[in-house]
């Protein structure tokens, strides 16, 4: 139901590493066990919205393993920062959206030094939603993450990282 949905649109969920996100996937866990989930079946995504494995066995395996290729294949190593950046938002229409903007300014900020500059090639056609919206029209970007962070709105994810960008780096759309 959308309470659910707006309640793990936790923006701490996004940190693997969180207190939040561990209970979230415990109680995930727990869900799975009491529905007597003993079987799985989970596709990795793989580059060029390709498929890089099909999974099957006992559900904490393939969640295990899932997790794993999920490492392998979409985290990789920076060895030195950049000044500038520039990211892509790669596909048809129905990839260019404002959360795959969101996931190409997290990754453009993993990579740019601080106070750096951070450029974003898409053919983003959409309205921005309410948090974004909140962010681009207030000279207190603080106190607009916090109401954000309040309401939770359906574009939370992509407006923190929105906001998590433009404080290490100038952003260009």
């Amino acid at each position: 139901n959308q309470e659910t949905q707006k309640r793990y649109r936790n923006p701490r969920l996004r940190d693997a590493d969180c207190e939040v996100a561990e209970r979230a996937r415990s109680e995930a866990n727990e869900v799975a066990w009491l529905l007597g989930l003993l079987f799985a079946i989970q596709v990795a995504p793989g580059a060029d919205a390709g498929i890089a494995a099909v999974l099957a066995g006992s559900y904490e395996s393939v969640c295990r393993r899932a997790g794993e290729l999920s490492l392998k294949i979409w985290d990789w190593p920076i060895e030195r920062r950049a000044s500038l950046v520039v990211a892509a938002v790669d596909g048809g229409a129905a990839e260019q959206t404002w959360e795959n903007l969101g996931r190409a300014l997290a990754a453009a900020n993993l990579a740019v030094v601080d106070e750096g500059a951070i450029a974003i090639v898409s053919e983003l056609a959409g309205d921005p939603g309410p948090a974004i919206q909140m962010l681009t029209e207030t000279e207190d970007r603080r106190a607009a993450l916090a109401e954000i962070k309040k309401q939770r709105p359906d574009d939370l994810v992509p407006a923190i990282q929105l906001a998590k960008a433009a404080a290490r780096a100038q952003v260009y759309l």
